[in-house]
C-alpha cells in the first residue's frame, strides 16, 4: 500500500484479526486507512459479508465515530458491525457512488431532497433535555456538543492570525452563541452531512458516512450541505441557490428558515477556522469565507439579529432584538430616502388600486407608513386598511406618525404566516418588500389565501441596481472602504425583478390576470449631503459599516456625497431610479 507507514498496517491487521476480516484491497486517505474485505458471520466459512475496515490516523473527529455510527443504529447511516477507538468495521455499499455526482450533473434540486431524506431518517435520534445538557451519557461518553465547538472562535482569536478578517470572525461567533443559547430540541446529528460524505447502496439506497457527531438541534445540519459540492463554488454561492436549497430543507424537515441560514453562516466561518486549525492556509478565496460573505447580507434582509427559543410546534415569528432597523435608522430611513425613493412609487402605487371606496385592504410590509398615508387618502372614511410589518421597529415609527383620528390598523405580522382568515380582504399592497421575504413562494400563496375571489395583489420591486443610481453609487463608493470584505446590503433589495420569476411565482400560487410594468421615475433629492446620509443611516448597511470600522462613517459620507453631486448635481440631485409594478387578481 503506498503512501502508509507500518503502524497503520499493523493496526488494519490487528483488528482484521481481532473481527474474523480476510483483507483485500487497501487505500489510504489523508486521514484514514480503509480495507475491502470479507467475514464469515454465520460460520459456514463462505466470508460472504462484504466489510469496510477503517483506522483513522489521529485522534480527532472520527476518533470515535463508531461509537456515533452504532447509536444511529442503521438510521439513514451505514451499518457498524464493530468497532473501537480510532477503528470501525462496516457494511459496504455497492455501488457506493456519491451524491455530489448529481450535483455536479445538474440536479442540485434532486441531491437536495435526498439529503432531506437522510437527515429526515437520523433526525429520529432525538435527545432529552436532561442529555443537551451532558452529552456524557453511556453509549457517548465522548460526544460534544455544538456549544463545545464554539471554542474554535476563541482560539482562532486567540492566535492573533489575520487570515480571516476579525470583525467576520467576531460576526459570527456572535451569530453562533445566540443560536446555542436558544439551542431547541436537540439530537444527535452527523455533524458533517454534505455530498460526499452520501453514498448509494443498491439495497438500502442514499445513506450516510464518516460522521462526526455532534449534539444540537436539526437547523445545525444543513450548515455543511449549503458549502458543497465544492468542486462547483459556482452553484453554492448563488443566492439563488441558497435559497432553493432551504426552501427544500423547510419543506420537507419543517426547520426554521433563518436559523438555519444563520447557522451555515456561523459554521462557514468556523469550517475556514478549523482549516488552518488542520495547517492549510486560507484567505478571501476559501469557499467558506466566500459563501460566508453571501449568507451575512442575507442575515441582515430576514432580519436576524438576536435567536429566542420557541415552544415545540410553534413557529418563531421575529427575532428578541432586531438588529436591522434598530435605534435611528427608521427615522432615517423615512426622513431621507422617503421623500427620494419611496413617496414616488407609493404615488403611483396607491393611484393604481381600483377598489370601492369601502374596501377591505392588507398592506403587507408596510415599513414606516409611506404607503400607508397614501391608501388613506384614496379609500374613503369606511373602508378598513390594516398595515402590517414583520419588524416592531419600524411598525412602532410608522404607528407613531399618524393622528389618533386616522383610522388605518397597524400589526406585526410575518408575510409568510399571515395571522387572518382566509378570504378576508379586498386588495393586498405591497411595496418594496416582497424582495426581503425568505419564502417568496409561501408569501405570496398566503396573500392569495386572505383575499377574497377577485381581489387585487398590488406590488412592486426594483429593477436591477444599475438602473437605480442613487443606491449603486452608494454600493459602489461602500465597498471601494472595504474592498476585503465589501458589504453586500445593496444587493438584496435589486434581487428580486426578472419579469418571468415573478410571473411565475403568481400563477403558481393560483393568481391570473398578471400585468407587469416597468417604470422609471426620477429620484429627486434636496442635496446630495441629504441623499447621502439617507443611503448610508437609512438601511441596514449602516450595521455592516460599524461592524468593519465605525470611524469611517463621516469619510464614507462625505465621499458618498461627493459622487452623487459629480454624478448627478447637487442642490437638487436628479437621478434615475425604475421599478417593476406587478398587479394580478384573484
Amino acid at each position: 500500500m503506498r503512501g502508509s507507514n507500518q503502524t497503520y498496517l499493523i493496526r488494519i491487521q490487528q483488528h482484521a484479526r481481532e473481527w474474523g476480516v480476510v483483507v483485500g484491497d487497501t487505500f489510504e486517505t489523508e486521514s484514514s486507512v480503509i480495507a475491502f474485505g470479507a467475514r464469515d458471520v454465520d460460520g459456514s466459512g463462505s466470508r460472504d459479508q462484504e466489510v469496510v475496515l477503517k483506522v483513522v490516523k489521529q485522534t480527532g473527529d472520527e476518533w470515535h465515530s463508531g461509537e456515533v455510527l452504532a447509536a444511529f443504529n442503521g438510521t439513514g447511516l451505514v451499518r457498524v458491525y464493530e468497532h473501537a477507538p480510532g477503528a470501525v468495521l462496516l457494511e459496504r455499499l455497492r455501488p457506493g457512488n456519491s451524491l455530489s455526482e448529481l450535483s455536479l450533473n445538474g440536479r442540485d434540486e434532486e441531491a437536495t431532497n435526498i439529503l432531506a431524506d437522510v437527515i429526515q431518517q437520523m433526525s429520529a435520534v432525538e435527545l432529552s433535555t436532561s442529555e443537551r445538557e451532558s452529552a456524557k451519557r453511556a453509549s457517548l461518553p465522548h460526544c460534544p456538543t455544538v456549544h463545545d465547538w464554539a471554542k474554535g472562535f476563541d482560539r482562532y482569536l486567540a492566535t492573533g492570525d489575520d487570515q480571516i478578517p476579525n470583525n467576520l470572525v467576531a460576526a459570527a461567533q456572535r451569530t453562533y452563541v445566540d443560536l446555542y443559547g436558544s439551542n431547541r430540541r436537540p439530537r444527535l446529528l452527523h455533524g458533517d452531512l454534505q455530498h460526499y460524505n452520501v453514498l448509494f447502496d443498491s439495497a438500502r439506497a442514499w445513506l450516510a458516512i464518516d460522521p462526526k457527531g455532534v449534539v444540537g438541534e436539526i437547523e445545525y445540519e444543513v450548515g455543511a450541505v449549503l458549502r458543497n459540492p465544492y468542486e462547483q463554488p459556482q452553484l453554492f454561492l448563488s443566492r439563488s441557490t441558497i435559497e432553493r436549497r432551504l426552501q427544500q430543507f423547510t419543506k420537507k424537515l419543517n426547520l426554521d428558515f433563518e436559523r438555519a441560514l444563520a447557522w451555515a453562516f456561523a459554521q462557514a466561518v468556523l469550517s475556514a477556522i478549523w482549516s488552518i486549525e488542520d495547517g492549510f492556509a486560507v484567505d478571501a478565496t476559501n469557499p467558506a469565507l466566500r459563501l460566508a460573505n453571501v449568507i451575512r447580507p442575507m442575515l441582515l434582509t430576514f432580519a436576524i439579529g438576536r435567536f429566542t427559543p420557541a415552544e415545540p410546534g410553534v413557529k418563531r415569528k421575529m427575532p428578541e432584538a432586531n438588529a436591522t432597523f434598530a435605534g435611528s435608522i427608521p427615522q432615517n430611513y423615512d426622513h431621507y430616502l422617503g421623500p427620494i425613493l419611496f413617496e414616488p412609487y407609493a404615488a403611483d402605487l396607491a393611484s393604481r388600486l381600483d377598489i370601492s371606496k369601502d374596501a377591505s385592504v392588507l398592506e403587507l410590509a408596510c415599513g414606516t407608513g409611506i404607503v400607508t398615508r397614501r391608501l388613506l387618502d384614496r379609500l374613503g372614511p369606511d373602508a378598513r386598511l390594516l398595515a402590517t410589518d414583520l419588524n416592531d421597529s419600524m411598525l412602532d415609527y410608522a404607528r407613531a406618525r399618524f393622528g389618533s383620528g386616522d383610522t388605518a390598523e397597524w400589526k406585526q405580522a410575518d408575510a409568510s404566516d399571515l395571522p387572518f382568515a382566509d378570504r378576508s380582504f379586498d386588495a393586498a399592497v405591497c411595496q418594496f418588500g416582497l424582495m426581503f421575504f425568505p419564502d417568496k413562494e409561501r408569501a405570496v400563496r398566503e396573500t392569495y389565501r386572505v383575499l377574497k375571489p377577485g381581489g387585487t395583489f398590488l406590488f412592486n420591486v426594483w429593477d436591477a441596481i444599475e438602473q437605480n443610481d442613487l443606491p449603486h453609487t452608494a454600493h459602489e463608493v461602500v465597498s471601494e472602504f472595504f474592498a476585503d470584505n465589501p458589504p453586500d446590503f445593496y444587493n438584496v433589495p435589486f434581487s428580486f425583478h426578472d419579469p418571468e420569476t415573478i410571473r411565475s411565482l403568481l400563477s403558481t400560487a393560483g393568481f391570473d390576470d398578471i400585468q407587469l410594468t416597468l417604470l422609471p421615475l426620477e429620484a429627486i433629492a434636496v442635496s446630495a449631503t441629504d441623499a447621502a446620509k439617507g443611503l448610508v443611516h437609512g438601511n441596514p448597511i449602516i450595521n455592516a459599516i460599524r461592524e468593519r470600522d465605525e470611524s469611517k462613517i463621516p469619510e464614507i459620507e462625505a465621499a458618498l456625497a461627493s459622487a452623487i453631486a459629480a454624478r448627478y448635481g447637487d442642490a437638487p440631485v436628479r437621478a434615475r431610479m425604475q421599478a417593476l409594478i406587478c398587479r394580478a387578481r384573484r
